[in-house]
C-alpha cells in the first residue's frame, strides 16, 4: 500500500469519526433544523479546513518523497560512478602488477647472469692484481727517479738564479766603477771631494728582508739596526731572479728601516726582497 493510499484512508477515518456524533445526535434529539444547519455548516467548514490541512500535509509528504527519491537516485549514480572508477583502477593495478611480475622475472634472470659475470670478473681481477702490483713497483722506481731528477733540476735552477743575481750585481758594480772613473777624470777638485766622502757602511753578515711599503721613490723594509742595518747602507732589491734596483738606507729603527730607491730596473712593490749580498 502506497503512502498516498494510507493518507487517504486516515483522512476518511477522521471524517467518519467526526461525523458520527452528528448522526447520533440527530437520531436521539428532536430536530432543530436551523441549529442543525448552522452547526453542520460550521462542522463542514472545520472538515474542509482539516481536509485542506491534510492535503497540505500530503503535498509536503509527497514533496519529501520526491526529494528522497531524487537524493537516492543521485547517491546511486554517484555510487555507480565510484564503482566504475574503482573497477577501472583495479584493472589498471592488475595490469601494472602483471608488468611488475614480468619485470621481476626478467631482473631475476639478469641478476643470475650478472652473478656469473661477477665471478668471471673476480677471477680476472685476481690475475690483474698481481700484474698491477708489479706495475706499481716499476712505477714507484720511475717516480723516485723523476723526483731525483726534479730535485737536481731545481738545484740547477737555483744555482742559475744565484749566478744571474751575482752577475747582475757585478755588472752594476762595474758600471758604478766606470762612473766613478769618469768622475775622477773630471777634475782634481771633484776627485778630492770624492776621496774625502765616507764609504758606505757594510753589514757584518748577510742580511735579508722584505719591502713593507712603497711611496714613490721611498720604501720601508722589515729589518733594522737589530739585524745590523745602518744609515747609508746600499741594499739590493730583487724579485725572484729579477733585479729591481737598490735601496740607500736613510732612516733606521730597531726592527725596520726606510730609504730611497736608486738605479731602479723595475717598479718596486710590497713583498720584494732586499739583501746585503746575493752570495
Amino acid at each position: 500500500m502506497s503512502i498516498l493510499t494510507k493518507i487517504c484512508v486516515v483522512v476518511l477515518l477522521v471524517l467518519i469519526l467526526l461525523a458520527c456524533p452528528v448522526f447520533i445526535t440527530q437520531a436521539t434529539v428532536a430536530p432543530n433544523y436551523r441549529q442543525a444547519y448552522e452547526r453542520q455548516k460550521v462542522e463542514t467548514s472545520l472538515h474542509r479546513m482539516e481536509a485542506k490541512n491534510a492535503m497540505l500535509k500530503l503535498d509536503r509528504v509527497l514533496a519529501q518523497r520526491d526529494a528522497a527519491q531524487g537524493e537516492l537516485a543521485r547517491v546511486e549514480a554517484a555510487q555507480q560512478q565510484e564503482l566504475g572508477a574503482l573497477k577501472s583502477e583495479l584493472t589498471a593495478w592488475q595490469t601494472k602488477s602483471a608488468e611488475l611480475q614480468n619485470n621481476l622475472t626478467r631482473l631475476t634472470t639478469e641478476v643470475a647472469g650478472l652473478k656469473g659475470e661477477a665471478q668471471t670478473f673476480n677471477e680476472r681481477n685476481t690475475l690483474l692484481a698481481g700484474q698491477l702490483e708489479n706495475s706499481r713497483s716499476e712505477m714507484d722506481k720511475r717516480n723516485r727517479e723523476i723526483l731525483r731528477v726534479t730535485d737536481l733540476l731545481k738545484q740547477a735552477e737555483a744555482e742559475k738564479d744565484r749566478l744571474d743575481k751575482i752577475a747582475r750585481v757585478r755588472y752594476e758594480r762595474i758600471r758604478e766603477l766606470e762612473e766613478e772613473n769618469e768622475q775622477l777624470q773630471v777634475g782634481g777638485a771633484t776627485a778630492a771631494r770624492t776621496a774625502q766622502a765616507p764609504a758606505a757602511p757594510v753589514a757584518d753578515g748577510k742580511v735579508t728582508g722584505s719591502i713593507t711599503a712603497v711611496r714613490g721613490d721611498y720604501a720601508s723594509i722589515n729589518v733594522g739596526s737589530a739585524k745590523g742595518i745602518q744609515t747609508g747602507m746600499r741594499l739590493i732589491i730583487y724579485r725572484g731572479a729579477q733585479l729591481v734596483g737598490f735601496l740607500r738606507v736613510e732612516e733606521v729603527d730597531i726592527a725596520q728601516s726606510a730609504g730611497i730607491i736608486i738605479e731602479r730596473q723595475l717598479d718596486p712593490m710590497q713583498g720584494d726582497k732586499v739583501t746585503t749580498s746575493l752570495q
